[in-house]
């Protein structure tokens, strides 16, 4: 049975993305200001092979570039402002690299990360991105994720000593989707949030086969109660600052 008095993890939502550009170092900044446990962020290849740290790969919803990330080289896309979208107080912001990101994550040692691989990724592309954490000795802070079952798979043979979670936003059924997470050997399963009310017995049963559960993207309070009563692993939020205080934690000043 999950234990419905456990108190989740936080974790920031492409950083804490209700107060900052998301997946910029900003929003990192401002994810440990709002006290999360870890921060997630998504990450894509570039035309020339560079791992950057962004959602989409259209480039036009969060830079004032157009055209999309997987046919963009790195320095036309760093040129590109991925702020002022947000609030001209961010103008200049960046797109981070994967190396950016690491530099930060070394310097900021508290904070844990959960890595979406985008779309779909070899064995080798995966290994460059897992090259970098490593070099910066963040594999014991770091969880890698993807809805791509063989970007999962993928992971798992470049980086076997990270953890590995299966992003899923529906299953066809309970025993399937235990089978296909045990095939991965992933160590836990982030469900879409609307799974928790659709399927309520759903963290009991992943938690009895031993795989977390931290549910997406969860940001109003009733939701929070539910993930919270169900006893899930963590919650990923856009509003990691508004979830501490419902979870009764002071925001760190």
């Amino acid at each position: 049975m999950s234990n419905p008095l456990s108190t989740p993890r936080i974790l920031a939502h492409r950083g804490n993305s209700s107060a900052a550009p998301e997946n910029t170092l900003a929003s990192f900044d401002a994810a440990l200001t709002a006290g999360a446990d870890a921060i997630e962020v998504d990450l894509r290849r570039t035309a020339d092979g560079t791992v950057v740290v962004i959602h989409d790969d259209s480039l036009e919803r969060t830079t004032n570039a157009s055209g999309t990330v997987s046919r963009t080289g790195l320095e036309t896309l760093r040129a590109a402002d991925a702020g002022s979208w947000f609030s001209a107080k961010y103008t200049g912001a960046q797109v981070p690299t994967m190396p950016e990101l690491a530099a930060w994550a070394v310097a900021h040692p508290g904070v844990s990360w959960l890595f979406e691989f985008k779309g779909q990724w070899s064995t080798v592309q995966a290994a460059a991105a897992l090259d970098v954490l490593r070099a910066h000795n963040l594999a014991n802070r770091s969880t890698v994720q993807g809805f791509s079952v063989d970007t999962v798979r993928a992971l798992g043979m470049a980086g076997p000593e990270f953890r590995r979670e299966l992003l899923i936003m529906t299953f066809d059924s309970i025993p399937g989707l235990l089978e296909l997470l045990h095939g991965l050997d992933a160590s836990g399963c982030n469900p879409y949030g609307e799974l928790l009310l659709r399927h309520p017995q759903l963290t009991d049963q992943l938690h009895g086969a031993g795989y977390s559960v931290t549910p997406w993207t969860l940001d109003e309070p009733e939701q929070w109660a539910v993930a919270m009563a169900q006893g899930v692993d963590g919650i990923i939020t856009n509003k990691p600052a508004e979830l501490r205080s419902f979870l009764g934690a002071p925001v760190p000043a």
